[in-house]
């Protein structure tokens, strides 16, 4: 379970509103542990100069930084801000940065293969009988202990063990929770919009002759690839080849790069979920304009 914090400039004064907004806080109870945040509003002069404005502006947006938790993913709610469908804004809270998960598969290089694993824990004590269950050909159960050995006789006190598809799913879905339940390399490339040409982020399959995907690999520059290539090889960083995989996907669950128009700003997103109201005010110091209160709650209500 998430957590979901809602930041406003400013509380509620009808009963009805309070009431209502009782009411569906008490519903998500259900789905997320929520929290609303309701900040006092800068009091300004009834006619105030550009100078006050700007200094309102400044101190209510310290009050909001500094109630937003680390690591939040921020969504700020304004009319001018991209209009999404309940099934959109779903998929984009469940998206991962790509430049955290490049940095993650980056990290696992040289770390060995075994059938099932997902960042499976392998030490010189347990490796050999671990192995040894989970993989049930002869060859390939001494290829892996063999792999394992070499880093262990290097120097090596832990490892952990991944399969092409745990190699993805352990990111997705044990550290970020995008998914609560396991998936194949089939599964995954269902996960995708396919592709004609490669690109940094996207995942690449080999299918078998009935058309499954029965490995993956992962694009981390627009020629190169993360894969958990085979027991001799373990987790390795290599150049895209086309005659090697079959399919090119670009997955859902991956928060891609893309050119902001001037002069709207980046909007910075890592997990848990923060989402913010500001009051009523013409501009505000994230260069979003913004509209009152009132309208922001027909509009998002």
């Amino acid at each position: 379970m998430f957590d979901i914090t809602l930041i406003t400039m400013g509380k509620l004064k009808e009963k009805f509103y309070i009431s209502a907004a009782a009411e569906y806080a008490k519903r998500l109870q259900g789905y997320c542990r929520f929290t609303l945040l309701e900040l006092p509003e800068v009091r300004l002069p009834e006619d105030p100069s550009p100078a006050e404005i700007a200094a309102g502006l400044d101190k209510e947006a310290e009050l909001i930084f500094q109630k937003i938790p680390k690591g939040a993913w921020l969504c700020i709610f304004t009319p001018e801000g991209k209009t999404l469908s309940s099934e959109d804004f779903a998929d984009k809270m469940k998206q991962v940065k790509l430049s955290e998960f490049n940095t993650y598969l980056t990290e696992q290089i040289g770390q060995p293969f075994v059938w099932g694993g997902q960042h499976l824990k392998l030490t010189p004590e347990n490796y050999v009988s671990v192995i040894s269950k989970r993989e049930s050909d002869a060859q390939h159960r001494a290829d892996a202990i063999a792999y394992c050995k070499r880093l262990f006789d290097s120097g090596a006190s832990v490892l952990y063990a991944y399969d092409c598809s745990g190699l993805g799913m352990y990111y997705l879905q044990n550290v970020k929770k995008v998914y609560s339940y396991d998936m194949t390399a089939n599964s995954m490339m269902k996960q995708c919009t396919l592709m004609d040409e490669p690109k940094k982020g996207y995942w690449v399959f080999r299918l078998d002759d009935r058309g499954k995907a029965v490995h993956i690999g992962y694009m981390v520059s627009d020629t190169e690839l993360i894969e958990a290539k085979g027991r001799k090889s373990g987790v390795v960083r290599t150049k895209y080849k086309a005659s090697a995989w079959n399919k090119i996907g670009k997955p859902k669950c991956i928060e891609f790069d893309e050119p902001k128009p001037e002069p709207k700003p980046e909007q910075p997103v890592t997990m848990d979920f923060v989402f913010v109201v500001p009051s009523r005010t013409e501009s505000y110091q994230l260069g979003i304009k913004l509209n009152d209160v009132w309208l922001l709650e027909n509009q998002t209500v």
